[in-house]
Order: C-alpha cells, then sequence, then structure tokens
C-alpha cells in the first residue's frame, strides 16, 4: 500500500507547480489510466513520488516519471520525466493526480472493532484445492480472447470480458480488440458474425450461465442482466465460477486487463499454490492485519488492495509480473476476514492484543505488543547442594 498524500495537497497546488495546461493534459491521461504508481518513498525534505505514463499514440511506450514533495518550499510539487521536456511536464502532473487519489483506510471504531475479531475467529480454513493440466492453443486468423479485470461491482472479485481479435494472416500481428456483451454471443444466432470457435463453446456457454444466475439473484438489478455501468464484464462470483476459471487459463487466450497487442502480451497461465499469512502493517491512523504471500505479489500500481481475489470457496492470486494465477492455501471464507480487517488505532491495539491472545493464540500480534520470546539456557543445569545446618540442607540447580 503506497503512501498516501498529506491531506494539505490538493489539485490547486498540482496546478500552481505545473502549470494550467500541463495540470489539464494530466488529468487527460489519469482519467485514461496512463498514469501509473510505482512507489512513494522518504526523499530529501520530503517524499519522491515513482511512476510511470503511458503513451496515448503508443500504449505500448511509457516515460518514467518521478514527482517530488517537499512541503517547506515554495514549489510543493516538482518533477523529472524521461519525455522530451524532462521535467514538470503533463507525466508529472498525472503521476500527481494519481498519489493525489490515494485515500487512507478510515480507523475502525469499537464496534467495527468488535465484529472484525468476531468473524476472524469464526473463519476456519478448509481443504486446499487441486491443479489441472494445460494444453496448447491453436493458431488462427481470428481469436476470441478472454479479459480478467477487478470487479467494478464487488470488492476482492474479479471480472471477465470478451472480446474478438483478428489478423489477415498468421504472420500479421492483431488487430485491437472488440468487446462484445455475452448476450450478444450466446445463444449463438444463426451463422452471423462473429463466429464461434468449437473450443469457445464451452467457455460462452459458461459465461452466459454465470451472467444469468447473477440476474436471477438480483432481479431488480438491470445492471447485472445487461452488462450496463460494468462494461460488459461479468463479475466470477459462486462455485461455476471456480470451474470457469481454470478452462479459461487452459484456453491460452485469457490475459490480465488488455488484449495482446503486436505479439506483446503473455497470456496468463497457472501459478503455483502460495502460502498466505496475516501480518501487521502500520498504516495512517494506526495498524492493520494484512496479507503476506510466499513469493510476494508485486506492488499494484493501479489499486490500493493487493490482486487477491475471492472465487467461489477459493482464495486466487494474480501475479502482474510472472502473469500467472494460482491458489491460496486459505479457503475465501478466512481470506474475507482478512482482506477486510479494519485500521486498529494505537489506543486500542493492547485490547485486540489481548483479544487475539485469548481467542487466536496463534495469530500474530500487532507491532510494538508482542510477547517477548524468552531464551531457554543452553548449558547442563548445575547442581548445587547447600547445607543449612546438622539436620537440613537445600538443593538447587544453577544455570549458565
Amino acid at each position: 500500500m503506497f503512501t498516501p498524500p498529506p491531506a494539505s495537497l490538493s489539485t490547486a497546488q498540482i496546478i500552481h507547480s505545473f502549470g494550467r495546461l500541463h495540470a489539464h493534459q494530466g488529468e487527460q491521461d489519469l482519467l485514461a489510466g496512463r498514469a501509473h504508481l510505482k512507489a512513494v518513498e522518504p526523499a530529501l525534505n520530503g517524499l519522491e513520488v515513482k511512476g510511470i505514463v503511458y503513451l496515448a499514440e503508443a500504449p505500448h511506450r511509457f516515460y518514467e516519471t518521478s514527482v517530488y514533495y517537499t512541503p517547506d518550499e515554495e514549489w510543493v510539487l516538482s518533477g523529472d520525466c524521461t519525455c522530451a521536456a524532462t521535467s514538470d511536464c503533463q507525466h508529472c502532473a498525472a503521476l500527481s493526480y494519481a498519489w493525489l487519489r490515494i485515500k487512507p483506510a478510515p480507523v475502525a471504531n469499537a464496534f467495527t472493532i468488535e465484529r472484525w475479531l468476531k468473524q476472524l475467529t469464526e473463519a476456519q480454513p478448509q481443504e486446499k484445492a487441486t491443479e489441472t493440466a494445460a494444453a496448447t492453443p491453436k493458431p488462427n486468423l481470428f481469436q476470441w480472447v478472454y479479459l480478467l479485470d477487478r470487479s467494478p461491482q464487488f470488492p476482492h472479485t474479479l471480472s471477465i470480458k470478451v472480446a474478438l481479435q483478428e489478423r489477415s494472416n498468421p504472420q500479421k500481428p492483431w488487430r485491437s480488440a472488440q468487446p462484445f456483451d455475452i448476450q450478444g454471443l450466446w445463444p449463438p444466432q444463426g451463422r452471423g458474425r462473429p463466429p464461434l470457435l468449437s473450443e469457445d463453446r464451452d467457455l460462452m456457454q459458461m459465461i452466459w450461465s454465470l451472467q444469468q444466475s447473477q440476474a436471477q439473484q438480483t432481479p431488480s438489478s438491470h445492471s447485472v442482466a445487461s452488462g450496463a455501468n460494468t462494461g460488459g464484464s461479468v463479475a466470477l462470483r459462486g462455485k461455476i465460477a471456480q470451474n470457469l476459471l481454470q478452462d479459461l487459463l487452459l484456453s491460452h487466450r485469457c490475459f490480465w486487463q488488455h488484449p495482446p497487442a503486436h505479439g506483446q502480451a503473455q497470456a496468463l497461465s497457472k501459478g503455483e499454490l502460495r502460502p498466505a499469512t496475516p501480518v501487521w502493517r502500520v498504516v495512517p491512523g494506526g495498524q492493520q492485519w494484512q496479507i503476506a504471500l510466499s513469493p510476494p505479489l508485486p506492488e499494484n500500481t493501479n489499486a490500493l488492495l493487493p490482486n487477491i481475489f475471492l472465487v467461489g470457496e477459493q482464495g486466487i492470486y494474480v501475479d502482474t509480473e510472472t502473469l500467472q494465477v494460482g491458489l491460496l492455501d486459505q479457503p475465501a471464507r478466512t481470506l474475507r476476514q482478512w482482506l477486510n480487517a479494519p485500521v486498529i488505532p494505537e489506543t486500542a491495539l493492547a485490547e485486540v492484543r489481548d483479544r487475539l491472545i485469548d481467542q487466536l493464540p496463534r495469530s500474530p500480534l500487532p507491532k510494538g505488543f508482542e510477547i517477548p520470546i524468552i531464551q531457554q539456557p543452553q548449558a547442563e543445569p548445575l547442581p548445587i547442594l547447600d547445607l543449612l545446618d546438622a539436620d537440613h540442607c537445600e538443593l538447587y540447580f544453577a544455570y549458565g
């Protein structure tokens, strides 16, 4: 989780630092999803915000950008960039706007802490899921691609979109993907375009069935049934979504957020099972129970939450560096409580520590409130016999 900006930072300071034109252009870059944070680190007299900003005219190229926050200077914000302007450009403004969007998590009150502790205690691990084998894709002049992303409707949930790509011959790059609403694809209507390959029929059927089941569960919500306000995405929820996700990975045409262009994108593959353990991290307002994976996930550049999702009864991770999707060794019920952990203020940490010791003795404790480990002596005990008087003696053992 990135360090949030100070409460005093505002859009007016961004405009003052980089100019109205660059600020406007940077805001457009942010709204188009081209500005991505990489790190927020301490720097001389302030903070350094690092990131990249993709080019609108060349979506696979980007500029490396750094913004410096120095509250004691007249120009609160300044920046360096690898673009032609080299500094204080629209890309610096875009990265500043991306940082400004980060908000610290709300600090929990007593009622929220009590509810979270109760739910955390009730969450119990279940059986681990098994793995399946992979298949090899067949090249063609067109292909259906499946795009995984965060659900715009539900927290800690994946969503799937369907898009079609075409090319004139196998040596040519794929053209830009054309998204489709699943209701326009299934059930198939005659022999009209776009055509469906045999290996896609099962996937289309499952996605359509998943959307229909969600529509039946929420009949008053037209957006779930038609894809309105969701960009045509379907949330991966329920047990049917577990099998669907496995089949999507086996298709070798499932991508994270964006389809391939000019052969540069790599399909998602099935990753190894990763252990998930709870850890306490210091955050603005106090401390928060969070999740650590082994090996860890890369820093999330587009969201405050890690790429950990709940699909049916399983916990899923998405590693955006290795482009792997795999299972976690904790069930969704347990992970849901971990992901929804509130920020515990400093004044309540001692009480939370005592409750955890009493109810979950194996769980980690907040930083600074751990129980000290008593080191056992390694030397053999030395017996000592002490004569007190003619009729009494005392035997004891000395260590070390």
